[in-house]
């Protein structure tokens, strides 16, 4: 997807994120969703997780305590290699956790961060 599609810019970082207890890793984060990849060896631990209606995920955004809380929906799962990645769009953040969130992503774009095209 190339950014004129996008709503808003998704900056290529590598997070710590948070499922029913399984530790992933967020690919890229922007205002309104994420795309995280799981090992397919833990995929079966969140499966029925991510593919019910919402879910809770907890974002460690780097230098801000205590982590975003965040109820979620999955909008893709596709495979790569051996690792799913599932694309995450937010329901509702706090809004302690939206600023948290503005925050961050402005951070990234004032240091010129990599986008994903």
């Amino acid at each position: 997807m190339n950014m004129e599609l996008r709503e808003t810019p998704r900056y290529r970082v590598f997070i710590p994120v948070s499922l029913d207890g399984i530790e992933l890793t967020a690919n890229n984060i922007s205002s309104t969703g994420m795309q995280v990849s799981c090992p397919e060896f833990l995929f079966g631990r969140i499966q029925d997780a991510v593919e019910s209606d919402q879910f809770e995920l907890d974002i460690v955004l780097p230098l801000i305590d205590p982590p975003c809380n965040a109820n979620c929906k999955m909008v893709y799962n596709s495979t790569y290699g051996d690792e799913h990645l599932i694309g995450i769009e937010y329901l509702n953040l706090e809004e302690a956790h939206q600023n948290n969130l503005a925050s961050y992503l402005q951070g990234l774009a004032d240091k010129n961060a990599p986008v994903v095209e």
